[in-house]
């Protein structure tokens, strides 16, 4: 049994219908609770309820809490009440924080305990007054979810043109980009994730690791609980959890980057009981030969490699099955799009219109049902993305005979670490404010294990002693408040930057070659 989709025009009702499918069965599951399908509802109905005395519809509800039942729960509620979700990464720092929310213009902040900390010295740098809503104790807070009341009367549901969420991703200046999505993306999401993650139904049991701040959450959630199955949330990941928690829930589905794949193949497999598990998903970053190899012997029969971002979700997804690429000598395709979804590859420097031959590299664009509609307050870059049902991804690829996709690069500087976009730019803008660097360049250098790394390439500033990498490095965290998963691993000092005939810095000559993938 699968929730009724007849009739349905938004994310909202397909949930209330996915919460009655489940009944007093789970539906979401952490290392707290197991709330079953009416526990979820309750909790969503009166977040919502709650929200109409606080908020106006379509106003930003900010998460700053990590991955649990009640923080979905609490989502859910958000997208029922004709308001923007959005989840703030909490690794950036607390100033970046209280910026991120004046500029969402946040009227309601959710937190947990973990990082009600963090919360509070955000709101101490916003100087503005938000309603606060605690998961948990309350520390802090205006209210507990535990402490609100039932509703009165159901609520008005949004049509499907309201926006829904924003989903935050790497911002070349500094500031993210807020993709928005709306009722109908993400009814759309749903019904696209039968293709990617095959056949979804009361007995599918997904397990997600990732932090909601990042696009996956609810490119995995949304479809897994539209279409009448559970979730469990793990908090942490380290590959020891990520193996117990699939012996021990029962693990249907289970989706990782391939870096965290790797991790779980070095803790032993073998030593779990994983027999329930029916596809390990990939996603993220292209999966080596010997990446597929590996999960197939050891952990799961089955793999499907998904090609999404945060402006596509998954009813505009590309998508393959890397063993038979692999047995057409494929390794590295991504593959083709889902029913319902397009691709093409269009020349970087020209407009949308202009397609490249087959066998030739462009960029990548992508069309289909779970599109977003732009970017948050940023007419000017959705007008060069979007553009007539179309996203130009800035991912640079060829689509051979056969009509799969390959990639190759990126049009733009965003480093790939282990899943995470990190925008080179940013981290380079920074470093030039250092009173000894005179030029710098930020590349992704191969990594084993995080598929890039970040390096910095600097040239000191005559006169001025050469910085050691540990004094930069410092300098970036406490001075300029970079997150740590931004400031450069290594530091490189040169007497110039390649260039090229133009005289524009040349990137492609600091990158190291890949090592063959095995």
């Amino acid at each position: 049994m699968t929730p009724d989709q007849d009739g349905v025009e938004t994310l909202a009702e397909l949930y209330l219908n996915a919460t009655h499918t489940r009944g007093a069965a789970e539906l979401f599951v952490d290392d707290n609770e197991r709330l079953s399908g009416n526990a979820v509802r309750e909790l969503s109905l009166a977040t919502a309820a709650w929200l109409d005395t606080v908020s106006q519809p379509g106003d930003v509800v900010a998460f700053l809490c990590r991955a649990s039942a009640r923080h979905a729960a609490t989502w859910f509620g958000v997208c029922i009440a004709d308001r923007q979700a959005c989840t703030i990464h909490s690794r950036d720092t607390a100033p970046k924080i209280a910026e991120i929310l004046k500029w969402l213009a946040v009227k309601v902040l959710v937190i947990d305990d973990e990082l009600a900390p963090l919360a509070h010295e955000v709101l101490a740098h916003t100087g503005t007054s938000l309603k606060v809503l605690s998961l948990e104790t309350g520390a802090g807070a205006d209210l507990r979810i535990a402490d609100l009341a039932a509703p009165v009367a159901p609520p008005a549901l949004p049509i499907p043109d309201s926006p829904a969420a924003i989903i935050l991703s790497s911002g070349t200046t500094g500031t993210p980009k807020g993709v928005v999505h709306t009722q109908r993306t993400l009814l759309a999401t749903s019904r696209g994730g039968v293709y990617t993650f095959g056949p979804i139904h009361v007995h599918t049991r997904a397990l997600l690791f990732m932090q909601p701040s990042f696009a996956a959450w609810a490119i995995i959630v949304i479809p897994v609980i539209g279409n009448g199955g559970a979730v469990v949330f793990g908090r942490h990941f380290t590959p020891e959890r990520f193996l117990a928690a699939c012996a021990a829930e029962r693990i249907t589905l289970a989706p990782l980057v391939p870096s965290m794949w790797r991790s779980v193949l070095a803790a032993g497999p073998e030593n779990y009981k994983l027999a329930a598990l029916e596809l390990a998903s990939m996603s993220g970053e292209a999966p080596r030969s010997t990446d597929i190899n590996q999960v197939l012997e050891r952990v799961c029969p089955r793999i499907s490699f998904v090609y999404t971002a945060s402006e596509t979700f998954t009813g505009s997804a590309v998508m393959c099955d890397p063993v038979k690429m692999m047995a057409k000598g494929k390794t590295g395709f991504v593959g083709r799009p889902i029913p319902g979804a397009a691709m093409r590859v269009i020349d970087p420097e020209g407009g949308f219109s202009d397609d490249c031959a087959t066998g030739v590299e462009g960029e990548v664009a992508l069309s289909g049902p779970s599109l977003a509609i732009g970017y948050f307050r940023d007419p000017e870059l959705t007008a060069k993305r979007f553009q007539n049902g179309w996203w130009r991804s800035g991912d640079v690829g060829v689509i051979d005979a056969d009509g799969d996709l390959m990639l190759t690069g990126r049009c733009d500087n965003v480093i790939n670490s282990g899943g995470i976009k990190i925008a080179a730019e940013e981290i380079e803008a920074a470093l030039l404010l250092h009173e000894a660097v005179a030029q710098c360049a930020v590349v992704g250098q191969p990594d084993p294990a995080f598929g890039q790394r970040v390096e910095a390439y600097v040239v000191v500033a005559t006169a001025m002693p050469e910085p050691t990498p540990e004094t930069l490095a410092a300098w970036l965290r406490h001075d300029r408040q970079l997150p740590g998963f931004k400031v450069p691993k290594a530091f490189h000092f040169l007497n110039e930057l390649p260039t090229g005939f133009t005289g524009k810095l040349y990137r492609r000559a600091l990158l190291r070659p890949t090592s063959p993938s095995g």
